[in-house]
């Protein structure tokens, strides 16, 4: 008998669907559990017992459309148990949700036993060999952020943006300092200022600036940030 077959979970339900030009045989084949190659319909027979689950015909068709149909049925139905998009010889492999699941807890269990220092070079080596323009996430730079809190530039460091900038300005670099010129406001009060500069003599916050970097979460219990330079110094004059 050549056709699209499915094998259910009689107890949660999920299923796996697959093609034979024997489906009888295949079946039989399939309930050798220690014989069976789809990793993720095996594990399921151990877990549950080859006795849970269900054996259907979905559709008998010519040998030279087992590959179409199979792909229609997988594509249709969602089987959870198949790990391709189906056909003979597919590279397309599915990732499901479970198998997501475990490949996440594998992940958190090997990060948990390295050491910081492991950690650090992974985090630092992250993006070697990446092109220019590589896309870094928002939790890859706090990781890298995290890191280097609190950590004294080496010699090797300092001379190599020295160099850097010496190179800049012979090409007609010009250093400012803009963010410090940029207008900020305090969330709480309202009260904005034109620069961070004046925030900082106005009332001596010698945080302020780590704090607008993320480095502290408040400023002397308050929390700033930066306006545009186009918003009105009176927007929050009437505010507390």
């Amino acid at each position: 008998m050549i056709g699209i077959y499915k094998i259910t979970n009689k107890i949660n339900g999920k299923s796996y669907i697959g093609q034979s030009n024997n489906i009888e045989r295949r079946f039989k084949e399939h309930k050798r559990i220690a014989k069976e190659t789809n990793k993720s319909l095996k594990q399921a027979y151990k877990k549950y017992g080859a006795e849970n689950f269900e054996y259907t015909i979905l559709e008998k068709c010519e040998l030279e459309r087992l590959d179409e149909r199979e792909i229609y049925y997988i594509k249709k139905l969602k089987p959870e148990y198949n790990r391709s998009t189906g056909g003979r010889g597919s590279a397309n492999h599915i990732v499901t949700d479970e198998t997501k699941k475990i490949l996440k807890e594998k992940g958190k269990e090997f990060w948990n036993r390295l050491t910081d220092e492991q950690k650090e070079n992974i985090i630092k080596n992250n993006l070697k060999g990446q092109p220019k323009g590589h896309k870094v996430s928002k939790e890859t730079r706090e990781k890298l952020r995290q890191c280097n809190l609190g950590k004294k530039q080496s010699k090797e460091t300092i001379e190599k943006r020295k160099q850097t900038f010496i190179e800049k300005k012979k090409n007609g670099y010009i250093q400012t300092n803009e963010s410090h010129k940029k207008p900020i406001r305090c969330i709480e009060t309202g009260e904005q200022f034109g620069s961070v500069k004046e925030a900082i003599e106005k009332y001596n916050l010698t945080t302020l600036v780590g704090h607008l970097k993320g480095k502290y979460k408040s400023c002397k219990g308050k929390h700033y940030e930066y306006c545009s330079v186009t918003t009105n110094r009176d927007e929050f004059s009437d505010v507390g």
